[in-house]
Parts: structure tokens; C-alpha cells; sequence
């Protein structure tokens, strides 16, 4: 299901997409952390560093993401 929105996301990634992401935020200072959502506009998805980032600048690690929400995206 991911996998489906990521891949829809980088083919409309010139649209500038408007989307919602949950994803695991790990805790600095202790072990364990918070699950939290993000919402903006997609400006880049990058295979290399495995990050999604929004037109603000807040970068999301591919692999933290836990859902993946938005006009268009996919759901099962």
C-alpha cells in the first residue's frame, strides 16, 4: 500500500501533490519515540537518501512512513 502511494506521488511529483503522512518520529533522548503527521505539498522524492521532503523543508525518512494519505493516492 505504501509502496503504491510512493509511486503515485513520484508520478505526479511535478504537480506539487498536497498529502498527509504518518510516520515514526524516534525519540532523541530516550529509546522509543511518537508517531506523527505531516501535511504539505510534496517537493522532492529522493531514492538516494531515501527521503521524502515538502515545499517547507521537512524532510521524512521513507522508511519511518506508516501511511500515506492524500487526493489521488491510492487506498486499499
Amino acid at each position: 500500500v505504501l509502496d503504491a502511494g510512493l509511486r503515485y506521488i513520484s508520478s505526479v511529483l511535478n504537480e506539487r501533490p498536497e498529502v498527509s503522512i504518518t510516520y515514526f518520529l524516534p525519540d532523541r533522548l530516550k529509546e522509543g519515540g511518537a508517531y506523527v503527521t505531516a501535511e504539505g505539498r510534496v517537493k522532492k522524492l529522493d531514492p538516494l537518501t531515501r527521503t521524502l521532503t515538502f515545499t517547507d523543508g521537512t524532510a521524512i525518512p521513507i522508511d519511518e512512513i506508516r501511511a500515506i494519505s492524500g487526493e489521488g493516492i491510492p487506498e486499499f
